[in-house]
């Protein structure tokens, strides 16, 4: 009943009463084998609030009570805090610590350090991790991982192959017809950067043709680029 109470509350987002709950189990019943999961619901109250050493604590506590997956989550619950607060070193020795500890993670980690390591422009170490997640993602995420490849690849300044990761969006992922269309729209911008306007009108156009409500806006460009061309 305790656990079901904060549970409850945590879902109406009445953080003070949840906490109470949990704490309750935490406190009053050591022994119960809900202890973890409460300290790991306690660390979510937390975090909500951007109480975040207490959300790390209480994950800390996770771990050392624990060696399932859930301790699991819980240290990369701390690294995600890193993020948030901006400590990427903390952040990425943690998420190497996880994989160290548990190797089947690769699939939730490798993406994370990927985007922490392009933060801190590292793009060589993040178009590495990138590239691993590729081959451990579940199906419906590798798209956002190509186009992060291919976003990667531009910030480094190889227009060329920032080009054909972006098209690699639109032929191996055509299903995610709305992130082809945003690769397109980066496809044509590169171009026009470059002063190839054939090429950025023939994007465009291939925009138009799919018939979506970005078509206006590559109209727009095309018409854009006829004016300055005169």
């Amino acid at each position: 009943v305790i656990w079901w109470l904060g549970e409850y509350y945590y879902r109406h987002n009445d953080l003070s009463l949840a906490r109470r709950y949990f704490s309750s189990i935490v406190n009053d019943f050591p022994g119960s084998n809900l202890v973890v999961s409460a300290y790991y619901a306690l660390a979510s109250t937390y975090q909500d609030e951007s109480e975040f050493q207490q959300a790390i604590d209480n994950l800390n506590k996770v771990i050392e009570l624990d060696n399932s997956d859930l301790a699991a989550a819980a240290a990369v619950g701390i690294a995600d805090i890193y993020v948030k607060k901006d400590r990427p070193d903390m952040a990425l020795a943690t998420y190497k610590d996880t994989i160290a500890r548990h190797a089947n993670l690769g699939y939730l980690v490798y993406p994370k350090m990927a985007d922490v390591y392009n933060k801190i422009k590292e793009y060589d170490q993040a178009l590495d991790f990138y590239e691993k997640s590729l081959e451990l993602v579940p199906v419906k995420e590798m798209a956002d991982i190509q186009f992060k490849i291919a976003e990667t690849k531009e910030a480094k300044g190889n227009a060329k192959e920032a080009i054909e990761e972006y098209l690699k969006v639109t032929y191996l992922y055509s299903e995610n017809s709305a992130l082809a269309i945003k690769a397109l729209l980066r496809v044509a911008s590169i171009y026009e950067g470059a002063e190839n306007f054939k090429e950025a009108t023939a994007v465009y156009k291939r925009i138009i043709s799919m018939n979506t409500q970005e078509a206006k806006y590559a109209q727009e460009r095309i018409d854009w680029i006829k004016r300055n061309l005169k």
